[in-house]
C-alpha cells in the first residue's frame, strides 16, 4: 500500500484563509508570527546543510536561539555555541571542560529530530 504523499509549507495559505490544514501536511503556520500574535511557533528549530563543496561539511543543527548545536553526520563531529554571548559562533563551548552535560541534552533533541531519518545519529569520536 502507498504511503500519503507528506506535504511540507503552505499552512499560512491554509490558516489565513481559514481552511483545514490536511494531515499530510508537516512543520507549523507562521500565520501568528506574521499577525504578530506569536514571537515564536516552535521551541526549537532543526536545520540541515547538504555540504555541498565537501565530503565532510553535511550538517544538521537544533537552536533554541538561544544556543546552537550541530552535528556533522559524516564525521560525528560536534560544536555548541551559546548564541546570546557569542552570536557569530566563535567560541566552541563543547571544547570545554565538563561540557558533555551541557551537551547530552542537545544530542537527545537532534537524536528526536532525526530518529525517522536514513542517516540517523551516530556518535564517532574525533
Amino acid at each position: 500500500m502507498r504511503k500519503p504523499r507528506r506535504h511540507s509549507g503552505h499552512h499560512a495559505y491554509y490558516s489565513g484563509a481559514d481552511i483545514d490544514i490536511p494531515e499530510t501536511f508537516t512543520g507549523k503556520s507562521l500565520l501568528p508570527i506574521m499577525q504578530g500574535y506569536a514571537d515564536r511557533i516552535r521551541g526549537f528549530l532543526h536545520g540541515e546543510h547538504a555540504g555541498c563543496c565537501a565530503y565532510n561539511h553535511g550538517n544538521h543543527y537544533v537552536t533554541d536561539g538561544c544556543y546552537k548545536y550541530i552535528w556533522y553526520s559524516q564525521t560525528g563531529r560536534e560544536h555548541l555555541f551559546n548564541l546570546e554571548e557569542d552570536p557569530h559562533e566563535t567560541h566552541d563551548i563543547s571544547r570545554e571542560p565538563n561540557a558533555e552535560t551541557r551537551i547530552q541534552p542537545w544530542r537527545n533533541r537532534m537524536i528526536e529530530f532525526l530518529k525517522d531519518r536514513p542517516e540517523g545519529l551516530r556518535m564517532v569520536q574525533c
